[in-house]
């Protein structure tokens, strides 16, 4: 049976159900399509924050090299600057990679604040100083843009905090439309919506419990993974490179595993055509809930 009759039976089948008085009862009739899907894939975004000149550098490209050897797409988080005043075109090794790996279609560049200061945006100005948003955030694309050709899309608040003065300059700067804090757009009723031009993607799963000071578990990250795609189709999976490595500092085989074993979950939701694994600057309001 190709798929055109198949369509046609799942309408004359609805329109039985239906009967005369139209109602579908408890058939909820976005479980059905002419091609015979009946639910719309899940979508799995890694984020791989702090990437910066001086941080972690080795690490950080482990971690990249990682995902790239199994050709999945993740998103990096980039810092431009550190608080030392040191850019990344002073970073030779980190400059240098970031060039080599701007042709990769599985990676997204997005803009991680600019310098990572504490709660870099949280009470941030909007005024034209070289501390205010509009010129952080300027400075940030045009840092990255230099490096790789690309413009981002996807703003990344360090610690997750921003103000209304961050919107502001985000909107003004026609490139970025994509935000990606935390857990207050999902208070606030944003999450994996877009209002007023900007398009709120929020952390779903860390692999670090910031709050009891320990790495989830496999099973913890899959489990909040699920209730996400019950919530809203979507998770967004937030590590950070330099959190992989052991007390001497070296890459910890035990934690990279967790990683390695996550990424395999996602390929075979993948392979399996229940999600999607995507970059944050591909998604769209249509792919959402």
């Amino acid at each position: 049976m190709n798929k055109i009759t198949f369509g046609v039976l799942v309408l004359v089948c609805i329109f039985l159900i239906m009967g005369s008085n139209g109602s579908l009862g408890s058939i909820d009739i976005h479980e059905f399509n002419l091609l015979g899907d009946t639910k719309q894939q899940k979508i799995i975004v890694f984020r791989d924050d702090d990437l910066g000149p001086g941080w972690s550098v080795d690490s950080a490209i482990y971690i990249t090299d990682l995902f790239r050897s199994r050709n999945v797409s993740h998103v990096l988080g980039v810092v431009p600057a550190n608080l030392y005043g040191k850019k990344l075109s002073d970073d030779a090794v980190l400059y240098e990679y970031l060039k080599s790996i701007k042709d990769d279609d599985s990676i997204e560049f997005a803009l991680h604040g600019y310098d990572h200061s504490y709660h870099e945006f949280e009470d941030i100005q909007l005024d034209g100083s070289p501390d205010s948003a509009v010129s952080k955030i300027s400075a940030g694309i045009k840092s990255i843009e230099d490096i790789t050709g690309i413009t981002p899309v996807t703003f990344i608040p360090p610690y997750g905090v921003y103000n209304e003065n961050t919107r502001i300059a985000l909107k003004d700067t026609d490139s970025l439309h994509i935000i990606s804090a935390c857990q207050t757009d999902i208070k606030e009723d944003k999450a994996f919506k877009e209002v007023d031009g900007l398009l709120y993607l929020p952390v779903m799963m860390y692999f670090y419990n910031w709050d009891e000071k320990r790495d989830n578990t496999y099973d913890e990250i899959i489990s909040s993974c699920n209730h996400a795609f019950d919530e809203y189709d979507i998770c967004v999976i937030v590590f950070h490179h330099h959190m992989f490595r052991d007390d001497s500092g070296n890459m910890d085989p035990a934690k990279v595993q967790v990683l390695i074993d996550v990424i395999d979950w996602a390929k075979a939701e993948e392979e399996d055509e229940r999600a999607r694994i995507m970059l944050m600057k591909d998604i769209s309001r249509e792919d959402l809930q």
